[in-house]
């Protein structure tokens, strides 16, 4: 089973409201196998050749999340950052994949577990697109055309290839607020300083 993230679990009957599907939600979370792995496909856009979405136990995000963005990314990126429910995310000014993976750093434990917050980097020009984002639920969704470097870095993680992946944002799951112990209160405190300090793209 994957090692969820501090700030979401899967949803204990109490915790889901009473209604005619309620059993059938109940035995839907108690046959899930939400494991590590990865999944891509083939994509039809021209500036990107493929498309993957993986599973990372929470300890191992951010290490991930370095790793695919060194290796995939152009030397310089876009930050994306946003709360839970944002569709309009903030993208902050192009920076040194390395200068913004510094500026996040600080931040990796929140950005691993807190599931208010969204994040990514990106590098875009007329001819290609390379993105490594992490959704709410901390699953990864990654575009790129490095697919054979996007593999070896799952062998290097040993994580495996898989057919039939689960999310957990395809049950019903509580996702709870973290305790912040420096100069934030909470995630809106922490996206508003990623905000601030990315600037506008």
């Amino acid at each position: 089973m994957l090692i969820f993230p501090v700030g979401i679990h899967l949803a204990e009957p109490s915790e889901i409201m009473g209604g005619p599907d309620k059993d059938d939600l109940i035995e839907k979370i108690r046959c899930a196998h939400i494991a590590p792995g990865y999944f891509f496909r083939d994509a039809d856009n021209v500036l990107y050749k493929f498309y993957a979405e993986i599973n990372i136990d929470a300890p191992s995000i951010w290490a991930v999340f370095r790793s695919l963005c060194e290796s995939l990314l152009p030397e310089k990126a876009t930050p994306i950052i946003g709360e839970i429910d944002e569709e309009s995310l903030h993208n902050g000014k192009y920076d040194s994949v390395q200068n913004l993976l510094a500026l996040l750093e600080p931040f990796e434990y929140y950005l691993a577990n807190d599931c208010f917050i969204q994040f990514g980097l990106a590098g875009q020009s007329q001819v290609e697109l390379a993105e490594v984002f992490v959704a709410p639920t901390k699953h990864f969704q990654v575009w790129t055309n490095k697919i054979e470097i996007f593999k070896a870095i799952m062998d290097d993680y040993n994580i495996a290839s898989s057919d039939d992946l689960q999310f957990i944002n395809e049950f019903p799951r509580v996702t709870k607020a973290l305790r912040y112990s420096n100069a934030f209160h909470n995630h809106d405190d922490l996206i508003n300083h990623l905000v601030e300090v990315t600037g506008e793209q």
